[in-house]
């Protein structure tokens, strides 16, 4: 199943879309600053947890990843996986870019975002307004505040190498309900995250050939629609 097939596609687009930045959001968060170091990995209660990470975030200025994408939608029950690669470069340049048969690119440029489905030749634009959230994602990734600030944190039990965290965001949201995080014990990044929203939807994501401070040129956070493909403009609309 894709998300293209769905009836009222513009709508669901709309939540599709908050859906990949919160996702992408609180990776970047934890994957910024949850960065190897043995400090952050033996530190157990959740304040400790919160003061790491917060700490570990001035070290990394961008980040290279493939994914694996786990989807299951609440009321349908239907499952998809996705694949791809994932990029990221301070202050806030975004590319995720899903392989196919469900090719589609998420573009974060320095004035607005994209939205490319090759298969459907169409580009959606976006104001970098659609950034803005109320569960302070940003003010978390860019540093300016701490996980606790926005989420209440509990240390769960692990598995095998990994350590886990579950986040309650304080200002819950149709699109954020929860979220899990799973940390490697003894570098402290992490592999895994899930992310609940109202309607009982799960959005997993894996990552794995996480690189730091790597040289991303600027044409990756660049795009120009290829010719024939119908562009929907949303960037007039309200927010």
């Amino acid at each position: 199943m894709s998300f293209s097939n769905i009836k009222n596609p513009a709508g669901f687009r709309v939540v599709a879309l908050q859906r990949f930045l919160l996702a992408f959001c609180l990776i970047c968060a934890c994957l910024f600053w949850l960065a190897p170091a043995s400090a952050t990995a033996a530190a157990k209660t959740p304040g400790q947890w919160s003061a790491a990470v917060q700490k570990r975030y001035a070290d990394f200025n961008s980040l290279q990843a493939s994914f694996e994408q786990f989807i299951t939608h609440g009321e349908s029950g239907v499952s998809e996986t996705r694949s791809g690669t994932i990029s990221f470069r301070k202050p806030l340049l975004v590319r995720w870019a899903t392989n196919p048969p469900a090719e589609e690119l998420l573009l974060v440029t320095d004035k607005e975002i994209w939205q490319y489905i090759p298969d459907e030749e169409l580009a959606y634009k976006y104001p970098l307004a659609a950034m803005d959230d109320k569960n302070a994602f940003l003010r978390v990734l860019f540093g300016l505040s701490s996980l606790a600030e926005s989420f209440d944190i509990t240390v769960l039990p692990g598995e095998d190498d990994f350590a886990c965290l579950q986040l309650d965001p304080h200002e819950p949201s149709m699109s954020l309900m929860q979220a899990t995080i799973w940390l490697e014990k003894d570098s402290a990044i992490i592999r895994r995250i899930l992310i609940r929203d109202f309607y009982g939807n799960r959005n997993q994501v894996q990552l794995d050939g996480i690189k730091f401070n790597v040289d991303i040129p600027d044409a990756d956070f660049a795009f120009t629609p290829p010719p024939g493909v119908e562009i929907e403009d949303q960037t007039g609309l309200p927010e």
